[in-house]
């Protein structure tokens, strides 16, 4: 059978398709009959019909001259526009060395023709590997599966990417975690420690296999080997002896000696342990540089690295398919782009993989979770359009179209835009005077930008993306170069060396962010234009990318921030500072080991500086003060009427002068302390230290943006110590420490006054340092969490957003998942204002105009909902649209819903009706902010959310206002008080009803049926509205009596069992006065807390308890006419709009305060005969088995919802109606609630379970 390696003729490619199962027949075709346009009737050599399927599949062969993506795209977009109904499978050529697999697939992007996204594999003949044959393998077709339709979905899904990605993810985790065990045993260093040498090794290793792919490892006479790392193993195992190792022999003198130049050959040359043939390729190996194999600490510590590691690696294994995993999988250098995709392991792909390791660390979840290239796209983009504006005064009307297409304002006399481009819209600035674009080269040198939580680089690579694009057309603009003319290996130097900053807190993660970064470099290095050989071709980035913990910043255990001290330091300080900027650029381009120490010794000592300069600034506060103290201004205490008011004038100032110093005393003393303790060596992270030049320059950087680690608040804890160091007691402790850390830091930017809620999950603390890392006016952008937006800990940072920030954007898709399969995500832009003293100091972003007026001081803070995926959304017209909406828009792609800061700060104010007049006449800065629903309001709700508010005015009530919602039992030790009935009640002699019984516990007994209750542990034991005794499986332990009051009973001995078990030791338990009594709480409607697609509230007339998960609800008044309210539809579209997303698979919370919230129909808005008819439908609905909300309206989700007219069930259109009537819904409004509410779950359920 022909196989892969064997096709090198039409004829051999025939019989290997034929041998998939494709019916095939070589018909050469003549190129002119096609009409295609000159370009590529000229790189068409030969063309061939190799399979037809009823014309609407197709397979193709072409000769071209060469394989290129220019090429391939070329020659099928032009085939495509001629037979748009077909779909194909390209196969090209030049010498059948290389052949290119091509599955092109038609996505929607943006407006017009849907665009070709080609997928590719390429297969080298002399070297096929296990990808090649899989994706090969998938598109083989059975007889039965012989139809256009069937062969194009297999080949969609044979050419899918993210399989190769998730298959390499599995395969690498499982190598590292191997290399670990492996180290681990051999007791030598920490768990981290280990890790990270672990992940070193693997990151040297992967970025030789994407070097030996450009052809620079070479054996003798320079002879290229594109598997040259697999031969070299290879030429190990053939020439080993007893006592030889890989590892310290071989691989050590690569890393550590070849590739660090001319100057450290001569070790290789006398090395005893290396043949010569390999001695003669070591010296012939690029000059890399850069820090990646420069030996450092890790190497240092002396693992052992057996043989058996680097079988793992490179020798396959058929029965094993975790074997050899790196000679498994394909490595191509070229990067993916939205329309070229190459199904291989590319850069880009291993920094989605570095993601995903570091967030499976932080979040404790296994899985890929990254961030896609669109969305970081995206955010850099907005975040250099309000740089840019700033800085050159252009408008956004003009920039936004540079920035985000700028092939598209390119002159037609430079070179012309390609075919795909589409001509600018009106209102596109069309083009750029010689000073615009002067002015736009210059602010982006200066632009400073930084990942606080900077993991794998995708930030950092995607604004180096970013700022290519946008330099490569600025310079055709302005020297009218041509793009083959510009140096993109060093663009892209130059923009790392200008304009990224990093920081993360694992050195691990520093480590694959730099190697992401240097990848990205040799992408655009050929050796024919470089000495690869004596000059170092990679920068060094020690300086650049930096490890510490970015959120809390300590010298000698004490938290110090010197964020204000660069407005005021000395000249000789400035000075410095300038030596050490000097310093670092030369150790960018040069990186000697001598000057990295000499460069932090630099920054130490800066420290030191500061620290000393502080000392005697407070030393000249304390003596002004003094001084003060010892002469009184007679002049002031005369104007003072009485010799009392003078004395009791003197005594005030006196005392205020002396806790002034004795305030600075304190200070002095902790930085005299802080001084002393930071030793002769730096070895702390400091903001302004680090990147002193930063600070020193311009008080911050320009641009702030990230994904900032995703732990939830229970589990946040020092980033470098894990859990099973310590015991229960003792981690416990070390996370309350931590967490008082960061909300020290956090105030000690902002002032005490800084509201900021223990429960807050980690991202928010990020928002807290990540804005005060910011120059004034300067551009912060994050994606994480959308929790925020709606939860108790998100109040304190609405406030400080509202009050100190001017936030710009917060922006949702709802049409497609982020980075995580399991929460959901916003993109957020915020702007720092102009003010200079922000840190430490509140400021309003609103100005008082005048008794009971407020002027807006910047632009509304709009909630922006996409409808589409990234890639269909964003375009210059659409971010123009957003950016000169002012009011609620709604349109096919998007909705947007702008709100004033002032209309933001007054919602969020709890205030009473009669106390409106009075706010009217107050600042709403200085009143208590207590949150608002701003997910689920300005991003979640539909129009006509607004419309029923609008006609409910005077009908409508918040639900607090009718009831009291309450929480629901909260046991403290469910397996003590939840029994399960084994046998129906007893009568013992001498004692009543007793009930066999066993809890979680395993405990089995009896206990009197007095103490036992009918309980509702979970809403999915109510199957009816009007809860059944029938369907309730549990009872629980209900005791209100002493232990004098049981004696005798079997009550009072299942609390002494309970007792010897140590239940009466829990925190619940022991705060209660009797530790079994759990008091009262039975509710006449009971409602779940958590939702999925069920929005039931039960009726229970017998007031059975209730467990925790559920909520009580007290009516004042008629309960099962509240509860028949509560049941109607509308009210489910409020639960989705007032619930909290970001729970995991997609759940919906409601805190029992928005249940207060939320409005309901008021009773006094009733009608009599309204109220008979309720009590009509409430005898059927009551009783009927409630059902998920897609079937009580009719509605299919797997269809599109507004294509379907709703079907409600009777009586749930006949409680709808008896509302809709009261409202004033029109049939159109009514049918808009029931596709609103459909929306809204489906939405939720399917963003969360997306990837």
């Amino acid at each position: 059978m022909t196989g892969l390696k064997d096709i090198d003729s039409v004829s051999h490619l025939i019989t290997f398709l034929n041998g998939l199962g494709y019916k095939v027949k070589a018909e050469p075709l003549y190129i002119p009959d096609f009409g295609f346009p000159d370009s590529v009737k000229k790189i068409l050599g030969e063309l061939y019909l190799l399979s037809d399927y009823e014309k609407r599949f197709q397979i193709y062969l072409a000769k071209i001259p060469a394989l290129t993506r220019t090429n391939y795209r070329n020659i099928i977009e032009s085939f495509n526009s001629r037979f748009p109904q077909i779909n194909t499978l390209f196969i090209f050529t030049k010498d059948w060395e290389e052949i290119v697999f091509i599955n092109p697939e038609r996505i929607a992007l943006g407006v017009g023709k849907p665009k070709l996204k080609l997928k590719t594999l390429v297969v080298d003949r002399e070297h096929i590997y296990h990808t090649d044959q899989e994706v090969i393998e998938n598109i083989r077709i059975t007889p039965h599966e012989q139809t256009p339709d069937i062969i194009y979905e297999k080949h969609k899904n044979a050419f899918n990417v993210e399989r190769v990605t998730k298959e390499f993810f599995n395969a690498y985790k499982f190598a590292l975690e191997s290399i670990k065990d492996i180290l681990s045993y051999q007791e030598k260093a920490t768990p981290q420690e280990v890790h990270s040498f672990a992940q070193q090794l693997l990151s040297r290793i992967m970025f030789l296999y994407f070097v030996q792919k450009k052809g620079w490892l070479k054996w003798k006479d320079y002879v290229q080997d594109k598997r040259y790392i697999k031969n070299l193993w290879e030429r190990y195992k053939g020439y080993k002896t007893k006592g030889s190792n890989f590892y310290s022999q071989w691989l050590s003198k690569l890393f550590f000696n070849a590739f660090q130049g001319p100057n450290k050959h001569a070790d290789i040359h006398k090395d005893p342990y290396l043949p010569k043939d390999i001695k003669e390729s070591f010296v012939i190996m690029p000059f890399l540089n850069g820090g990646l194999f420069i030996e450092n600490r890790l190497d240092k510590i002396g693992f052992q690295l057996p043989d058996e590691i680097f079988q793992h690696l490179f020798d396959l294994d058929p029965f094993d398919s975790k074997k050899g995993f790196l000679e498994r999988f394909n490595f191509t250098i070229r990067e993916d782009t939205t329309l070229e995709v190459e199904v291989a392991v590319d850069p880009e792909m291993l920094g989605k993989v570095y993601e995903s390791l570091i967030s499976e660390e932080e979040r404790g979840k296994a899985g890929i979770f990254y961030t896609p290239r669109v969305e970081i796209d995206f955010m850099c983009k907005l975040s250099l359009i309000e740089y840019l504006t700033e800085e050159t005064g252009l408008s956004k009307v003009e920039l936004i179209p540079l920035v985000f297409e700028p092939q598209t304002i390119l002159p037609s006399s430079v070179i012309p835009a390609p075919p795909s481009v589409i001509p600018a819209k009106a209102g596109i600035h069309e083009g750029f005077s010689s000073d615009d674009i002067r002015k736009v080269m210059i602010a982006l040198h200066k632009v400073r930008i930084v990942d606080p939580a900077v993991g794998s680089a995708s930030f950092l690579v995607g604004m180096m993306n970013v700022l290519v694009e946008l330099y490569k057309y600025l310079y055709q603009m302005a020297e009218r170069k041509k793009l083959e003319e510009i140096n993109l290996f060093g663009l892209k130097k130059q923009i790392i060396s200008e304009n990224l900053y990093g920081v993360d807190v694992k050195d691990w993660a520093v480590m694959v962010g730099e190697l992401r970064l240097w990848l990205s470099l040799i992408i655009e290095t050929e050796e024919k234009y470089f000495d690869i050989y004596s000059k170092a071709l990679l920068p060094s980035f020690t300086f650049k990318m930096r490890q510490g913990d970015s959120l809390v910043e300590e010298v000698a255990g004490k938290q110090l921030f010197l964020r204000g001290e660069y407005g005021h330091i000395p000249e000789t300080l400035r000075h410095r500072i300038e030596e050490i900027k000097g310093k670092k650029t030369a150790y960018f381009n040069d990186s000697r080991h001598e000057w990295e120490k000499e460069i932090e010794e630099m920054e130490h000592a800066l420290l030191k500086d500061i620290l000393s300069d502080d000392i005697k600034k407070i030393d000249k506060r304390v003596k002004a003060r003094k001084n003060e103290l010892e002469s009184r201004p007679k002049e002031q205490m005369g104007l003072l009427k009485t010799k009392e008011e003078r004395e009791e004038a003197s005594r005030k100032k006196t005392k205020e002068l002396e806790a002034d110093i004795e305030k600075l005393e304190v200070e002095k003393k902790r930085l005299q302390e802080i001084l002393m303790g930071a030793g002769k060596k730096k070895d702390y992270f400091l903001w302004e230290i680090d990147f002193a030049e930063v600070f020193a320059e311009k008080g911050g950087f320009d641009i702030v943006l990230g994904n900032p680690p995703y732990v939830r608040q229970e589990q946040i804890a020092f980033p470098l110590e894990r859990e099973e160091d310590f015991d229960a007691d003792e981690w416990r402790e070390r996370k309350r420490e931590y967490k008082d850390k960061l909300v020290n830091s956090a105030k000690l930017l902002w002032g005490d006054t800084l509201k900021i809620d223990k429960k807050s999950d980690l991202y928010v603390y990020f928002y807290y340092h990540g804005l005060a890392l910011l120059k004034p006016k300067g551009t912060f952008c994050f994606i994480n969490s959308n929790s925020w937006l709606d939860v108790g800990y998100g109040v304190g940072l609405q406030e400080f957003l509202l009050k100190r920030m001017e936030p710009m954007y917060v922006i949702d898709n709802i049409a497609k998942r982020s980075f995580e399969a399991d929460v959901n995500t916003v993109i957020v832009l915020i702007k720092r204002p102009s003010t200079n003293d922000v840190i430490n100091h509140p400021i309003s972003p609103l100005k008082k105009e005048g008794k009971g007026g407020f002027e807006r001081k910047q632009s509304p803070l709009k909630f922006i909902a996409f409808k589409k995926p990234f890639e269909e959304v964003v375009k210059p017209e659409t971010i123009l649209e957003i950016e000169q909406t002012n009011e609620r828009t709604v349109t096919d792609d998007y909705r947007i819903s702008p709100k004033d800061m002032e209309e933001l700060l007054l919602e969020g104010i709890e205030i009473h009706e009669e106390e409106e007049k009075r706010l009217i006449e107050k600042d709403p800065m200085h009143l208590p902010y207590s949150g608002n629903k701003w997910g689920g309001k300005y991003l979640r709700a539909p129009d006509i959310f607004f419309t029923i508010l609008e006609k409910g005015k005077g009908k409508l009530v918040r639900l607090g206002d009718i009831a009291e919602v309450r929480f629901g039992i909260k046991t403290g030790a469910n397996e003590f008080f939840y029994l399960t009935p084994l046998t129906s009640p007893l009568i013992k002699e001498g004692q009543k009803g007793v009930l066999k019984v066993r809890n979680e516990a395993g405990w089995e007994g009896e206990i009197e049926e007095e103490f036992l209750k009918p309980v509702i542990k979970s809403p999915r034991e109510c199957k009816t509205i009007l809860i059944n005794p029938k369907d309730l499986k549990y009872k629980v332990f209900m005791c209100h009596k002493d232990k004098k009051g049981l004696k005798g009973t079997n009550a009072l001995k299942y609390i002494e069992w309970g007792e010897k078990q140590g239940f009466h030791k829990r925190p619940t338990c022991r705060g209660r006065q009797r530790w079994w009594d759990l008091g009262e709480n039975n509710a006449p409607i009971i409602v779940r807390s958590t939702f999925n697609d069920k929005f039931d509230f039960f009726f229970n007339p017998k007031r059975f308890l209730l467990d925790k998960v559920m909520y009580g609800i007290f009516a004042r008044g008629n309960a099962e006419l509240i509860s028949m309210l509560l049941n109607t539809t509308f009210i489910a579209m409020f639960i989705e709009i007032y619930g909290t997303y970001g729970l995991g698979e997609g759940a919906l919370f409601v805190a029992v305060y928005n249940f207060d919230n939320i409005p309901i129909i008021s009773p006094i808005a009733i009608s009599p005969m309204q109220r008979e008819m309720l009590s009509k439908v409430s005898e059927k609905l009551l009783t009927r088995e409630t059902l998920n909300i897609y079937e009580e309206l009719g509605i299919n989700p797997s269809l599109p919802i507004r294509e379907q007219k709703p079907n409600p069930l009777p009586d749930r259109k006949a409680l709808d109606d008896i509302v809709f009537d009261i409202l004033g819904l029109t049939e159109d409004e009514r049918n808009e609630v029931y596709w609103a509410v459909c929306e809204l779950v489906k939405n939720r359920l399917e963003k969360a379970r997306s990837v």
